[in-house]
């Protein structure tokens, strides 16, 4: 059995809070909205908030979705990282819980700064479909985390574009 998303990409609110801005030159997806770039913006670190909601989610798929949904994001952004918190835990679960257990770093020593073993298979298992259907991340939205990434996967002198 398939699902199919499909998102379309048009204002729904005059207040302009829940526009979808196309800032990071692909389509627009689930958390196109300028609401989500705004939770993006000020979260600067979404790793142990998604680790919390989706903990949550893991109960109950709605508790995951609220958790989001309270720090900020929309509801279809907040289902995709529920969604993708369940993909990661999947295929991950082993080794997410080894990485937090003894407390590894989000990288490796510089220079090649390598992503801990979690975040490996989540950028490897889950992020692919993460990216398809949100669209917006914080790197193709040009914003930094507390994760260290080489600079050709930034994406610099973004206009936000309203979609």
């Amino acid at each position: 059995m398939t699902s199919q998303m499909t998102f379309l990409c048009r204002p729904v609110s005059p207040s302009g809070l829940s526009l979808l801005a196309r800032s990071d030159r692909k389509a627009c997806g689930a958390c196109s909205t300028t609401k989500d770039l705004a939770a993006y913006l000020e979260h600067v670190d979404l790793t142990d908030l998604g680790t919390l909601c989706v903990t949550e989610g893991l109960v109950s798929f709605e508790r995951g979705v609220e958790c989001f949904i309270n720090h900020g994001l929309t509801k279809a952004c907040a289902m995709a990282w529920v969604y993708d918190g369940y993909k990661t835990s999947d295929a991950c679960l082993g080794v997410c819980v080894r990485s937090r257990f003894i407390h590894e770093p989000n990288n490796g020593p510089p220079p090649l700064c390598e992503l801990n073993d979690c975040l490996r298979c989540d950028e490897d298992e889950a992020g692919p479909i993460f990216k398809i259907f949100a669209a917006r991340t914080r790197r193709r939205s040009g914003l930094l985390s507390k994760i260290a990434r080489p600079c050709e996967q930034i994406v610099y002198g973004i206009e936000h574009n309203l979609c």
